[in-house]
């Protein structure tokens, strides 16, 4: 004889016994007990949650559960938080339970981890812009035109980028707008020509946008020659 049970609680033990009854009487069984397997549990976090389009990171996380732990873990991604998630690897966790992807996203996107039943909430991995900077010169004379350019990655052909210069108040002065255009291999390109009167640092900022954060430039230095 056997009956199914539902309802179960994880990780509990359960008493039973089993009690017969005819017209001679009722017999009771010995108590008996059981406990449910505890469940899955799993966890994921990025090594670095903020990196620069073209950069990579790694996923990792652990697997504990009841049963040896080289079981198969699938990493999924999607655009928003609340998917739709689709499985883009798979792995084996190691016999600790640990187990990691190596990711270079190329856009801000959400990551989650399955295995077993189990799944781990979203965790995301935004991507700044990937933003250049060049100076035809950085030595100029003073009043000397500067042909400043660079590029984007990835294009956003028709974004306009910000060039800054730091002024004397400690803060970032937005000196021209430059708007991009098309350049191969997936970047925008950007030029201005500006005439430099004063030594200064310089960087081009572009503002976030649907699946990008904000870009920043390494920062130019110009420095004036003199006599």
């Amino acid at each position: 004889m056997s009956r199914a049970v539902g309802s179960l609680s994880p990780s509990t033990t359960y008493h039973y016994r089993i009690v017969a009854s005819n017209a001679s009487g009722t017999t009771v069984g010995a108590d008996r007990t059981f406990t449910t397997a505890r469940p899955y549990r799993l966890t994921l976090a990025a090594s670095r949650g903020t990196i620069v389009a073209g950069d990579g990171t790694t996923l990792a996380g652990t697997v504990t559960g009841p049963k040896p732990l080289r079981t198969t873990v699938i990493l999924q991604r999607a655009r928003s938080a609340l998917g739709p998630f689709f499985t883009v690897r798979t792995t084996t966790s190691s016999r600790r339970g640990t187990f990691a992807f190596a990711v270079r996203p190329s856009a801000t996107v959400y990551f989650r981890a399955l295995a077993n039943g189990a799944a781990t909430p979203p965790v995301r991995v935004a991507v700044r812009w990937r933003v250049r900077l060049f100076a035809s010169t950085t030595r100029p004379r003073r009043g000397q035109v500067v042909h400043f350019h660079g590029r984007v990655f990835p294009a956003h052909n028709g974004r306009r980028v910000m060039l800054q210069r730091l002024a004397a108040d400690h803060r970032w002065h937005t000196i021209r707008w430059v708007r991009l255009h098309p350049l191969i291999g997936n970047r925008s390109r950007y030029s201005v020509f500006i005439r430099v009167h004063r030594d200064g640092l310089w960087r081009a900022v572009l503002r976030p946008g649907p699946r990008h954060a904000r870009g920043f430039s390494p920062v130019l230095q110009i420095h004036l020659r003199r006599g």
